[in-house]
């Protein structure tokens, strides 16, 4: 099967330039695509004279930030369409996996293909397991709840995070962490790719929710035994302040629970009436952490 990948920079060339050179130093790509944001800064030149030269790895430039889905969407697109790759891969800058990460992921593939999607265990930066290692998809009374800090802890006390091997070291799960993962064309044809009603939050969900609608022969699974590092939306955070990135969370939590879970009337009201409470909750909790950082 040939394989591709897809690095999504904006602003960021200098970490996706360090992970585009391990990831081409694996010699187990057949294709590796760069797309550009739209950066505002140095990052196309900088990017392709890092790899001028290099035969496998190709730059496409966004003429707009579109998000996470688009951006990603349009090195997808060039991966499956005109490099002819069976098994695609995503993978943000601030990531570190393995050529071990990525043979595992392939051998899976090729052995289960009921999996349309796979993905590695999340590790933190200092190691550690993340205490999301996948994604659980809420219903929608449970999304509006989800709104508030206090039925936060109390949904993830009564639904914790929990690895465990379903066999042949898989777990099938309800979505994959976006960070790193990986799907067979034909599950990313099916479905439509990934949803640009998105801008850089919920993907993953809406993702899962079109194989689920679209293609339901397949599923998405954890190799529990595979993993990679991610220094949490560093990105993000370089380029968005905490509240702006909340809003942007927010818009796109609406988008989901309107498409997929179909709200409308009253309960979307009350959706839209839980995130104006819980903006001001949140605004609330940064002030009194600053409070403390400053004393």
């Amino acid at each position: 099967m040939r394989t591709g990948l897809v690095v999504l920079n904006y602003n960021d060339a200098e970490r996706t330039i360090k992970l585009v050179r391990r990831a081409a130093e694996m010699h187990v790509l057949d294709a590796i695509c760069v797309t550009d944001n739209a950066s505002t800064d140095d990052s196309v030149p900088a990017i392709r004279q890092a790899f001028s030269g290099v035969e496998q790895v190709f730059l496409l430039e966004s003429p707009s930030n579109g998000g996470y889905a688009a951006g990603n969407n349009l090195g997808l697109r060039y991966l499956a369409e005109e490099q002819n790759c069976d098994i695609l891969l995503i993978a943000n800058p601030d990531v570190i996996f393995t050529k071990e990460s990525i043979d595992e992921i392939c051998h899976a593939f090729e052995r289960y293909p009921e999996y349309g999607a796979l993905g590695p265990v999340m590790r933190n930066a200092d190691g550690t397991i993340s205490s999301r290692p996948y994604l659980q998809i809420p219903g929608a009374w449970q999304g509006i709840g989800l709104c508030f800090y206090t039925y936060n802890r109390i949904y993830e006390r009564l639904h914790p995070y929990v690895l465990r091997d379903d066999g042949n070291g898989i777990m099938e799960v309800d979505a994959l962490q976006g960070s790193f993962w990986a799907v067979r064309r034909d599950t990313l044809i099916k479905a439509g790719y990934l949803d640009e009603g998105t801008f850089l939050f919920y993907e993953e969900m809406s993702f899962a929710m079109r194989i689920r609608e679209k293609c339901p022969e397949y599923r998405e699974g954890l190799l529990v035994n595979s993993f990679y590092l991610h220094n949490h939306s560093a990105t993000i955070r370089s380029v968005l302040s905490q509240m702006q990135t909340y809003r942007i969370y927010m818009q796109s939590k609406v988008y989901f629970e309107t498409t997929y879970h179909g709200m409308r009337g009253v309960q979307k009201a009350l959706l839209r009436a839980a995130i104006a409470i819980s903006t001001l909750e949140k605004r609330v909790l940064l002030y009194g952490t600053n409070q403390k950082a400053d004393s």
